[in-house]
């Protein structure tokens, strides 16, 4: 598969959600080098979407959570100059492994090194965003893998910055301390999630230390919106995927793909600038 098509994108989740919770009240855990969590639905997902992505005979290339790790810098070169397919099989796989609710599945479409669509499903709410051309498309209630979604297009709830809305943060970014504001923090585990009720109203802000394959199904989502986001350089986190806004180098070992400077999205640049106002050190 080399061209984008949102439909059967949103198969290939409903897919891989029909794995998800065939595991979910059993999980198989796993635990690797970096002593995150990983079940065996991670796996299936993954190798069930590499059935469709992973063909560079046909110019379609898969960078996946579970197996980007083992791909020649030759894989990676040609699917960052061509199409690359970058999928989550599961974020939030602490969560899926304990029971809770707050993960999702993503799917993420560069060429040329940028992301030019996107699409997230929460499989737990039936929520899914998926993108196509200029517009974004929202379905709910979803039924089993192999009916039809009832797409309807979806634009941003009006947005005002309030200090009632909570603010989502990433794990690192919760150990790290130093928010000064009045917003409840949220920490699910999940930047799926995460972004996903962000642009559903549910988050003021989303503040991020995450790696590409955690954001690549939401940064065409969010771009297509008119989201914002900044760094701590004060520089947007946009949709390429180069130095700039990742850490491409093999040198940098377990840390490589993180994307840099924590970037803070939100719905609007005022709300991206008073979240980081509120984490400023007293």
């Amino acid at each position: 598969m080399t061209n984008w098509n949102k439909d059967e994108v949103a198969r290939l989740l409903r897919l891989g959600a029909d794995i998800a919770l065939k595991y979910f009240e059993a999980p198989r855990l796993d635990y690797k080098k970096d002593a995150s969590v990983v079940t065996q639905a991670d796996r299936e997902i993954e190798n069930a979407f590499a059935e469709c992505f992973d063909a560079p005979e046909e110019g379609s290339w898969l960078f996946g959570e579970e197996t980007l790790a083992g791909r020649s810098e030759g894989y990676i070169q040609d699917a960052l100059d061509g199409t690359a397919w970058i999928v989550d099989p599961i974020d939030g796989t602490a969560s899926y492994a304990h029971h809770f609710p707050m993960w999702a599945i993503s799917i993420g479409y560069a060429r040329g090194g940028n992301i030019t669509e996107g699409a997230v499903y929460l499989p737990m709410e039936g929520e899914m965003l998926v993108s196509e051309g200029d517009a974004v498309y929202h379905a709910k209630g979803l039924p089993a893998s192999n009916g039809p979604a009832d797409f309807r297009i979806f634009s941003l709830p009006a947005a005002a910055v309030d200090d009632k809305l909570p603010i989502a943060l990433a794990q690192r970014c919760v150990r790290a301390g130093g928010y000064t504001g009045r917003n409840v923090l949220h920490s699910t585990a999940s930047a799926v999630f995460c972004l996903a009720h962000l642009m559903l109203g549910h988050y003021l802000a989303y503040v991020a230390d995450l790696k590409l394959w955690d954001l690549a199904g939401a940064l065409a989502l969010l771009d297509k919106l008119g989201c914002a986001s900044l760094r701590e350089d004060g520089q947007p986190l946009d949709t390429r995927i180069t130095e700039e806004n990742y850490a491409l180098d093999p040198a940098a070992g377990l840390g490589r793909w993180r994307a840099k400077g924590r970037p803070v999205f939100a719905a609007s640049g005022e709300a991206v600038r008073y979240v980081r106002s509120c984490f400023q050190k007293p």
